[in-house]
């Protein structure tokens, strides 16, 4: 990431538990991450027709 700066990373799963994991792992290094990423999050929902619907929440990081 260091040669593309303005890169996006994106972190999901194949599942929600498989999502999860990478949360708690993210959560687990947080600190170290936080020193070299700037970290987002997106919380999103799919409704009946397929259809992605959310929004970033207010978080401050802490």
């Amino acid at each position: 990431m260091s040669h593309h700066e303005d890169a996006i990373a994106i972190a999901t799963g194949s599942s929600p538990s498989r999502t999860r994991k990478y949360q708690i792992g993210i959560s687990q290094n947080i600190e170290e991450i936080r020193g070299l990423y700037c970290i987002e999050g997106f919380i999103a929902d799919i409704d009946l027709e397929g259809n992605i619907t959310g929004g970033y929440p207010r978080w401050d990081g802490t």
